[in-house]
Parts: structure tokens; sequence; C-alpha cells
């Protein structure tokens, strides 16, 4: 049994490693598709959407390794699906070149089925779109017609775009950061005032160990609204597992 302990740890530590830099890639990709919303650059949009693809070809690489094969409804492993996410990302930004005049070439369109007509016109049209409401209804037709026929957890992708294009287009530059303190430094506000509640003069025990309970119901809720609004708003959140945010809602890093 003892010779397979340092076997085993070895490939926790590696598996661990994984998870690090799987949850490192989630993060850059959250806040990559969050600066979307606040990107109208063509070209810039294009970087940025080069690189989500980029980050998503890394989360399926190591998604099997951190979370172990799986699958949808489907049988579909979600390594998979990320791969087919990249590949949309990469296409939706060749069509933001090709607004600037760099059309692309759809590889592998030339003998599509005849049933794939529609989502290549759509392809078309987007690389001839620059209004991003314009942009949204085409991103959307796509996600559509990505999972009827592709991948519905690839599709994400596309959604997500739109989503990015939506708000550009009512100047909704997406989620931010609440008004009030972030997390760590509100914990420590937190402390600081049980321990002044702790020596406040003139307060009997009873006093005191109900000042301590609502500062400490009060920073809760606070915290608790944030969290609300995170959860509401998906550009604030780099948690999600889906295609479409960062995918590790759900995993603990400490493993199954």
């Amino acid at each position: 049994m003892f010779f397979f302990l340092p076997t085993i740890i070895t490939s926790l530590l590696e598996r661990r490693a994984a998870r690090r830099s799987y949850i490192d890639w989630s993060g850059a990709l959250g806040e990559t598709l969050g600066e979307l919303s606040r990107t109208s650059d063509r070209d810039l949009r294009a970087i940025l959407i080069d690189f989500a693809a980029d980050a998503t070809d890394e989360l399926g690489r190591l998604h099997t390794q951190c979370w172990g094969r799986e699958e949808d409804a489907a049988g579909r492993p979600m390594a998979v699906s990320l791969s087919t996410a990249a590949s949309l990302l990469r296409m939706v930004a060749a069509t933001e070149r090709a607004v600037i005049g760099a059309f692309p070439e759809w590889l592998g369109w030339d003998h599509a089925p005849d049933d794939r007509a529609p989502e290549l016109r759509e392809w078309t049209l987007l690389a001839a779109t620059a209004d991003p409401a314009q942009r949204a209804v085409h991103l959307r037709s796509l996600a559509a017609m990505v999972a009827e026929h592709t991948d519905p957890t690839a599709a994400e992708a596309l959604t997500r775009l739109a989503v990015s294009e939506e708000r550009l287009a009512v100047g909704d530059d997406g989620w931010r950061e609440p008004w009030f303190l972030p997390p760590r430094l509100a914990v420590l506000t937190v402390f600081c005032l049980i321990a002044a509640a702790a020596v406040v003069p003139g307060l009997a025990g009873g006093g005191r160990l109900r000042l301590g309970v609502a500062v400490l119901v009060g920073a809760y809720a606070a915290l608790w609204l944030a969290n609300r609004r995170r959860t509401d708003n998906p550009n604030g959140s780099s948690a999600g597992r889906r295609c479409d945010s960062a995918p590790v809602d759900g995993h603990e890093e400490s493993g199954r």
C-alpha cells in the first residue's frame, strides 16, 4: 500500500495545481467577457474575443483532469463543449474584424449540408453588421441554431457575446462592484466595530451583546445584498461553470 503512496500524492498535487490554473483561467475569462460590455472598438473586441477563445481552450484542456469526465444529457463531455465554444468565439472574432475590412473565410462550410445554410447565412450577416443591436440579434439566432445542431452548452458562448452587444446598444457597461466596501475590508471593519462595541463605556453585558449582534447582522445583510446583485448580473461573476462564464461553480478546490 505504501508503495503507491508517492504516486497518489503526486497525482493529488498535480490535480490541485491544475485546478488552481483552471480557476485562474476562469477568472480571466469572466473578466474578459465582462470587458466586452464596455468595449465598442471592433478591433479591440476581436482581440478580447480571441483571448476568451484561448482561455476557453485552456479550460477544455484542463477540465477532465480537474473535475473528471462531466457529460451533458447527450453524453457530450464538458471538455468537448468548451473546445467547441472556443471555436465559436474565434469565428465571432473573425466577424468583428470583417466589420472593419478583413472578410473571414469560413473553413469547412463549402460542403455544409442544406440544413446548415441558415446558419452560414447568419454568420455572413454578422460579418457585415456593425450595429450592436443587430449583431446581438444575429448572435442569438446563431446560438439557437448551434444549440439545435451542434452543442447547446457551447452555444451559450454566443449568448454571452449577444448580451455584451445588447449592453453596448443601450449604453449599459455591465455589472460594477457595489458602492460599499469590498468583502475583506468589510470583514475587517466588522471586527473593528465589534471590538469598539466591547469597550463602549456605560453599556451592561446585555447591551454590549445586542450591539455586537446588530453589527454582525448589518454586515451580513450588506454582504448578502452584494452577493445577490452579483448573482443577478452575470457579467460580475466569474464563478459560473458554463461556457458563457467562468466554469468553476459547483466545484470545490479540495476535489470530490
